[in-house]
């Protein structure tokens, strides 16, 4: 696959996050009872975006937009989607990132190295990035808290789709998503120049 970078033009006006999988619900018509099944660990997220330059910011921003999005429309294409609009770790001596601490790791959750040691790095709903052969964003369901030494336990909703090894880096302050662009190439220009991508959707790759 061929990560293609996101460029410095390309501004997000509006982006709606969604995962698809987690649990099915089936309830029975004769007993009333339901049963919960968990749909696997696909858990794709998608986003739908909407992507808009104008001649303010210069011809030039909406024609490295559109060579952006035409990279992406290859079958073997990704980027790295930011997950969320402004960092997460906003406080001094807080890491942008920590390691895996341990492996293989597989399941529900992940032991963390290199926190600020005795504080609460993130807070239940913030997002992570498993790097390594992963790439894969979680959304905490717990308040991620380190001890003494700086170790801490990450959990989270979905499974790991793999094996996790000691040292992959995890991504704490700027999370994001490996994606591919799933919609087809296009534009709308208005009046003032005004050049409208989107929306645009973004699936999950793996």
């Amino acid at each position: 696959m061929t990560q293609i970078a996101i460029p410095a033009a390309l501004s997000i006006r509006t982006a709606q996050w969604s995962q698809t999988g987690g649990i099915a619900v089936q309830t029975s018509e004769f007993t009333g009872r339901e049963k919960r099944i968990r749909l696997g660990p696909a858990g794709r997220w998608t986003c739908e975006a909407e992507i808009v330059s104008s001649a303010a910011n210069g011809f030039d921003a909406a024609r490295v937009i559109r060579g952006f999005l035409a990279a992406m429309a290859a079958p073997d294409a990704f980027c790295l989607l930011p997950a969320t609009e402004t960092p997460q770790v906003t406080v001094d001596g807080r890491p942008p990132q920590c390691q895996a601490n341990g492996g293989p790791q597989l399941g529900f959750s992940l032991n963390l190295k290199g926190l600020a040691p005795s504080v609460t790095n993130l807070r239940a709903g913030d997002f992570i990035t498993v790097l390594g052969n992963l790439t894969q964003l979680f959304c905490l369901t717990a308040d991620l808290v380190a001890n003494s030494a700086g170790e801490g336990v990450a959990t989270f909703a979905q499974p790991l789709r793999g094996a996790v090894a000691n040292d992959d880096v995890v991504l704490l302050s700027l999370p994001v998503a490996k994606m591919s662009l799933s919609s087809p190439l296009g534009w709308v220009v208005s009046p003032g120049a005004i050049y409208d991508h989107g929306p645009l959707t973004f699936r999950e790759r793996f």
